[in-house]
């Protein structure tokens, strides 16, 4: 299995990201722009960095221009996309099975709600892909699927990606529904929890975010 790891300009803790690596334990490791600041204090090798480079330090941008094992892709300030997009889209060109995004969250709304946007790329490609931060696991789902009982991650949430998701049917939850129909801008399916070793999720038509979190003490 190819997995990779991609790290944006987000809110990003040099120490958890370097216990993400390590416990991941990525083929590939991406870096857009800024991130690259992140990967070096955190320690981890980086296969490729990308961007228009406008929020990486010199002295940084240099290190990696040095690296022989990193491959720099640059590109104009003025472009369509931002530099998180054009990552993710290199991400899915490497063909992984797995992506994770780690710095996709915190910092400039604008950025994160598109970032949460992008999750769609991989989804039209197959490809398993989760938004990871400190509280919080982001996945888009098209079709059914298991969630196992995790101690860590306590609350799982559903909002609707499209404009409707039909025929939702929790089972193993605290609070399970089916054929239940959960419109954009609707909470109903916010806090929830597994009480069973497994929890399945299915529905019939539409697209679901599904976010495990946990609150931090």
């Amino acid at each position: 299995m190819k997995n990779l790891l991609l790290v944006l300009g987000g809110t990003l803790d040099a120490l958890f990201l370097k216990e993400c690596y390590e416990k991941m334990q990525p083929h590939f490791v991406v870096a857009a722009d800024g991130a690259l600041e992140k990967v070096l204090a955190a320690g981890i090798p980086c296969n490729c960095g990308m961007g228009d480079f406008d929020t990486v330090s010199k002295d940084v941008l240099c290190h990696f221009e040095e690296d022989q094992n990193t491959k720099l892709l640059s590109f104009p300030p003025e472009k369509d996309e931002t530099d998180a997009e054009l990552a993710v889209q290199f991400a899915v060109d490497q063909k992984p099975d797995k992506i994770w995004i780690l710095g996709a969250t915190g910092g400039r709304m604008d950025h994160m709600l598109g970032n949460l946007e992008l999750l769609h790329i991989p989804l039209t490609k197959g490809i398993e892909c989760e938004i990871i931060d400190q509280q919080n696991r982001i996945r888009l789902l098209d079709g059914p699927i298991l969630l196992e009982k995790m101690a860590d991650w306590k609350y799982v949430s559903f909002l609707s990606y499209t404009d409707q998701t039909q025929g939702i049917t929790l089972k193993g939850f605290v609070y399970n529904v089916e054929k239940f129909t959960l419109k954009k801008g609707s909470t109903r399916c916010i806090s929830n929890e597994i009480c069973d070793e497994k929890a399945a999720v299915s529905f019939t038509n539409g697209l679901l975010y599904c976010i495990r979190s946990r609150d931090l003490r």
